[in-house]
């Protein structure tokens, strides 16, 4: 499928409930230009020309992160894990055993769901397994108490004054970090 700048997009089952946000066991990937999608039940999307179409923040893919809340994939997504044929990991969430096996298949782990650990950052928590790059600062990976400045813009249409609209940080696990305000005089042309 190719890829088209100002686009976002979901992966969605189709079930007797109507369509549904693949939450468990994805691997997102970047291969050269394309960016990889595999799921747990076999299946896999290939979003083509994605890092050029997509950069800089051009366009997003929505990828399943528990049932709260979902990660979105972009262009400008931080780049993990590699391996020999130059593919990188860019995201990881599912059942640990679902996510190994992916893993293991993809190249990245060798040896059997043991070597989850192996793999830097990857978190392994009530058997779920969850891995998202660290993000990079001047070419080493973000200090504690480094600032981050976070830029976008809204998408809903024109930002009047007095909005009351707010953006909230959440860190790999669902936790709160921050909240700000929207700069209202900031989104007019």
């Amino acid at each position: 499928m190719a890829s088209n700048a100002g686009e976002h997009y979901r992966v969605r089952a189709l079930g007797a409930d109507g369509p549904t946000l693949l939450e468990d066991g994805v691997l997102a990937i970047r291969r050269g230009d394309d960016l990889t999608l595999r799921y747990g039940d076999g299946s896999e999307v290939v979003l083509g020309r994605f890092f050029v179409e997509c950069a800089p923040s051009q366009c997003a893919v929505e990828v399943g992160a528990d049932a709260a809340r979902s990660q979105w994939i972009n262009g400008d997504s931080v780049a993990g894990a590699t391996h020999a044929d130059g593919a990188a990991l860019l995201y990881a969430h599912g059942d640990q055993n679902t996510i190994g096996s992916l893993l293991q298949a993809d190249g990245f782990l060798t040896g059997g769901s043991a070597a989850l650990g192996d793999l830097a950052g990857l978190e392994v928590t009530d058997g779920q397994a969850s891995y998202l790059p660290a993000i990079q600062v001047d070419g080493g990976a973000a200090a504690a108490g480094t600032a981050t400045t976070i830029e976008g813009s809204v998408v809903a249409g024109p930002v009047l004054e007095d909005h009351g609209l707010t953006v909230g940080i959440y860190d790999a696990n669902g936790e709160l970090l921050k909240t700000g305000g929207i700069d209202a005089a900031a989104n007019r042309g």
